[in-house]
């Protein structure tokens, strides 16, 4: 009985820190998410339905690359637009 108990400690402390420190993938999500919400007022702002938001990096910087599905205009196909706008912005 005490080797498990001491075990079931064991685990439970292992366990706890991992638990605790966010997952690298939960990083890049909450990075995404943000260039999410960007995408979609850039979308607001043409019209359009948002198609990809992504991060990137231009000349070293961090930027939101973004594509818009513009509607056409007198039955023209609809128009893919690309967006590059600095992080933060």
């Amino acid at each position: 009985m005490n080797a498990l108990t001491t075990l079931g400690l064991f685990v439970l402390m292992a366990a706890a820190p991992i638990a605790a420190t966010p997952a690298p993938e939960n990083l890049v999500l909450a990075q995404g998410a943000d260039c999410y919400a960007v995408g979609e007022q850039q979308a607001m702002q043409l019209g359009g339905t948002l198609a990809n938001a992504n991060d990137a990096v231009r000349n070293g910087q961090p930027v939101c690359r973004v594509i818009v599905v513009v509607p056409g205009q007198n039955g023209e196909r609809p128009k893919r637009v690309e967006i590059i706008s600095r992080k933060g912005n």
